[in-house]
């Protein structure tokens, strides 16, 4: 257990004891607005996201920043014997390399000429910023209306007569499901990237205990919902298998 851990405990007891002070009935719709939110993002994000691309060159902004990481990556992990994670990556965008002859089987990133490299980070730079973007409008629109529902309940449900210790229970267990919820959306929208990082704080992630636990439940509400959210994003499907998620 590391602090990623005791942060995720402290935020499921706070969502519980918000539970406890609204009741039934208040952990009730703000569980079932945390779900629609999770329905109303996964069909309407990516019409959100066309709306914001073209208002705002979001794509034009973000994949410069995305290059750089993954060339700073390629280039640190050329330098080791087995070329870490990339070689993963080589491979498995191999249509990168059909128009660099003598590419194909290489067994490590020292014998990979420069200008493949920078295309292969430029390619999956692209991929990655679109697939960012999408879980981004995604993540947008979820925690939007889970945000609407909790204010809209939390004007409305004081004004209700409910009470007693039945009611306030089972308040407690509602709300801290809505936040193992509202957490398992957060941590399953940012797993596909944290193989791309680096450093302490990426390496808490990976450590943490409850983390994967989370980025399951998320992955438990596109299974049940049959969405498949990951597997309709272009590309991305194909990069956290690479990846190995």
């Amino acid at each position: 257990m590391n602090i990623i851990d005791v942060l995720i405990i402290g935020l499921i007891l706070l969502g519980a004891l918000k539970g406890y002070r609204q009741g039934l009935l208040g952990g009730a719709v703000n569980l079932i607005g945390t779900l629609l939110g999770f329905l109303i993002a996964s069909f309407r994000y990516q019409a959100v996201l066309a709306w914001i691309e073209r208002y705002f060159p979001v794509h034009n902004w973000l994949e410069p920043f995305v290059y750089r990481v993954v060339w700073s990556q390629i280039q640190s992990q050329a330098q080791t014997p087995d070329g870490g994670v990339l070689p993963k990556i080589l491979g498995g965008f191999s249509a990168l390399f059909k128009s660099f002859p003598g590419t194909t089987g290489l067994s490590s990133l020292q014998s990979v000429s420069r200008g493949v490299l920078v295309q292969a980070a430029q390619n999956l730079s692209t991929v990655i910023t679109d697939n960012l973007l999408r879980l981004m409008a995604f993540g947008l629109v979820f925690y939007a209306v889970v945000l609407l529902v909790h204010l809209g309940a939390g004007l409305l449900l004081p004004l209700l007569p409910l009470g007693g210790t039945l009611n306030h229970g089972a308040g407690l267990i509602l709300g801290g499901l809505t936040a193992a919820v509202v957490l398992a959306v957060l941590a399953g929208l940012l797993s596909p990237f944290l193989t791309l990082g680096a450093g302490p704080e990426v390496a808490v992630m990976k450590n943490s205990y409850f983390y994967p636990l989370l980025v399951r439940i998320f992955q438990g509400l596109d299974r049940m919902f049959s969405l498949q959210w990951f597997s309709k994003a272009p590309g991305l499907a194909q990069w956290t298998n690479i990846l190995g998620r």
